[in-house]
């Protein structure tokens, strides 16, 4: 039997979709072998007690990268251990110890950390790293064909849908308003407010919408950098009333938001190098029984069957995303859509799939 050394620049409290997936990954492994956890220091500073060992590398990034990589060296000398790491660029320090048999080695790969016009020097760097690698695990088809221009030999590297952890129940605190509890369609956004997430054409359709339906509401739970960008928005389009910053939420907050909502948005589109690598917020959702419009660019579309649990359209055309969503609203389409929306995220948690990866 293995432990398990989960080598990490991206893990919680800090948020993101690679944190959450990295610290599932992390609660897992835990319930099955011994788990240790390298991090580097959080960007916040609440840790709560987690089930597997968890230490925390800090300083100057060079530094931290190769001192974080020493110390994996020296607890995996003995050839009883497996190592995970969240991209390659956790794994390029590390070199198990000559005196030991080297530990099985699974590397993560989400598409951001594979740039599309790379320099020759980051190209060496990722084929090198990576040949030390026994398993790798590409996030979706988009982020295998983002490596495959780094030059990554695509041949070795495995198509592999990252799993959720089963949502915690709602907590009805959710900072919604308490005059829109009976206000519907609700739909509902949840993740960083990053540019390629889509969220100004959302808030153009939702101004579309709202003749039709006067009381469509939209909850954008999260924070970022377009934040002050998307509220002047809303105010232009008139649309105070409509829609809500609920800021970053907690796990039964967000909960909280999914039970309620009727319909989920994330129409993104690339965004020059930056592009959504999957969309775990997708199968959380879908998970409460929620469908989709996402965008057919990038890794969310794989999150996503077209026609069963969402929508894929073209997230840069507004008069695509409005025709999606209006498509949704129908309330017996909706129905058919959430139906099958639960029934495949219940097979999407860690619980049911951590074995692929023992």
């Amino acid at each position: 039997m293995y432990n398990n050394l989960i080598l990490t620049q991206c893990f919680p409290p800090d948020i993101g979709g690679i944190e959450n997936l990295v610290a599932g990954l992390a609660h897992a492994l835990a319930q099955q072998q011994a788990t240790t956890v390298f991090a580097d220091r959080a960007n916040s500073n609440t840790d709560t007690p987690p089930p597997y060992t968890l230490r925390r590398f800090g300083g100057i990034k060079t530094i931290r990268r190769r001192y974080k990589a020493f110390a994996a060296q020296r607890l995996t000398r003995s050839n009883n251990w497996r190592v995970f790491c969240d991209s390659w660029k956790s794994l390029e320090h590390y070199h198990p110890s000559p005196k030991s048999p080297p530990p099985p080695i699974i590397v993560l790969a989400h598409g951001s950390e594979y740039p599309a016009a790379p320099s020759p020097a980051k190209l060496a760097r990722i084929q090198n790293t990576l040949q030390r690698a026994d398993r790798i695990l590409a996030v979706s088809r988009f982020t295998r064909a983002r490596m495959k221009q780094c030059g990554v030999d695509i041949r070795r590297v495995e198509i592999w849908h990252p799993p959720i952890n089963p949502p915690p129940p709602p907590d009805n605190n959710s900072g919604e308003p308490q005059q829109w509890q009976n206000k519907h369609p609700r739909l509902l956004t949840v993740g960083r407010l990053a540019e390629r997430k889509g969220i100004d054409i959302a808030l153009a359709a939702v101004a579309r919408l709202k003749q039709q339906h006067p009381n469509i509401r939209y909850l954008i739970a999260g924070s970022g950098e377009q934040e002050k960008k998307l509220q002047q928005q809303t105010q232009e389009l008139k649309l105070e009333a409509n829609v809500q910053f609920l800021g970053a939420v907690g796990h039964a907050e967000k909960s909280a938001l999914y039970a309620s909502a009727d319909l989920f948005l994330l129409p993104c589109r690339p965004v020059q190098n930056d592009v959504e690598g999957y969309g775990l917020v997708l199968v959380e959702a879908a998970y409460f029984g929620l469908p989709a419009v996402t965008g057919s660019a990038g890794g969310s579309a794989e999150a996503v069957q077209d026609g069963q649990t969402g929508i894929l359209c073209d997230g840069a055309d507004i008069n695509a995303v409005t025709a999606a969503i209006e498509k949704l609203l129908d309330n017996k389409t909706r129905a058919i859509f959430s139906a099958n929306c639960r029934q495949k995220a219940q097979l999407e948690t860690w619980d049911k799939r951590i074995s692929e990866l023992l």
